[in-house]
């Protein structure tokens, strides 16, 4: 085990304190978006290459050399209780899941005006206020994002929601512990557009002539079977997500930590 953990050799492209080369990261208009929705700060990216062949079929062992790589460790860092970044540590055992990640288009997202949740000019319907667990929805998108009752949660299936571009879409509206919410959804759409075209790179099939996604994208949710671990406090905004390009052997890192 220890061998095939070492063949991987991880060089960092972009560190977190290197944002500004990741375009959805780099112009202070995005900067203060992230602020006003609590993201910024907490929000983190950051790239590697790597230089052996992994197979995906079978990532845990290409994911655990990756943790614990010292390269990556010293420039991946994850938030502690005080809001203060540190090392991961050893990684014995790990949680990962496979993320599905086919859209290639913001198209995804029209049958949110067709719904009414958006008007035609852009504003975001609004409603009174309902509570579910860490968040009070004040608009019809907020509710079709977390409560399975609302109207128009059916709007997008599971599968949909189990969408790479859903599940950042999702993150940026709910966004972090001080949240101030948009009014217009065209805002969170070409955040997420900016951020999506950052992480996951495309191909043409050779069959079809179609352009498809050729990242892969894993989800780390727990390390040595303790959450903790890697986010703070328990909160459905924490995330720590891997999108691997293995045509440029690149892995691309976004981690967010809700830190109340």
């Amino acid at each position: 085990m220890l061998s095939n953990q070492a063949q991987f050799t991880f060089t960092p492209l972009v560190t977190f304190k290197d944002y500004k080369k990741f375009t959805s990261l780099r112009t202070s208009v995005n900067k203060e978006f992230l602020e006003k929705w609590g993201l910024w700060g907490s929000l983190c990216m950051a790239r590697f290459s790597y230089d052996q062949f992994a197979n995906l079929k079978n990532p845990n062992e290409f994911i655990k050399a990756f943790l614990n790589d010292s390269t990556v460790q010293e420039t991946i860092k994850v938030l502690n209780h005080n809001g203060n970044f540190a090392k991961l540590g050893l990684v014995k055992t790990f949680k990962a899941e496979k993320i599905k990640c086919s859209k290639i288009s913001m198209d995804f997202f029209d049958r949110l005006e067709e719904s009414g949740i958006v008007r035609n000019e852009g504003s975001i319907s609004k409603c009174f206020d309902e509570y579910t667990d860490h968040f009070i929805c004040s608009d019809e998108l907020q509710k079709m994002l977390l409560i399975e009752e609302s109207e128009n949660f059916d709007l997008f299936s599971h599968e949909d929601r189990d969408e790479f571009l859903f599940r950042i879409f999702k993150h940026l509206v709910l966004g972090g512990p001080v949240c101030q919410y948009e009014d217009e959804i065209n805002t969170y759409l070409d955040m997420t557009k900016l951020i999506y075209k950052d992480l996951v790179s495309v191909k043409k099939d050779i069959e079809t002539g179609k352009l498809m996604i050729s990242s892969e994208v894993f989800s780390i949710s727990c390390v040595n079977d303790n959450a903790e671990t890697l986010f703070p406090d328990e909160h459905p905004q924490n995330f720590f997500y891997l999108a691997v390009d293995s045509l440029r052997r690149h892995i691309t890192v976004l981690y967010h930590a809700y830190v109340k």
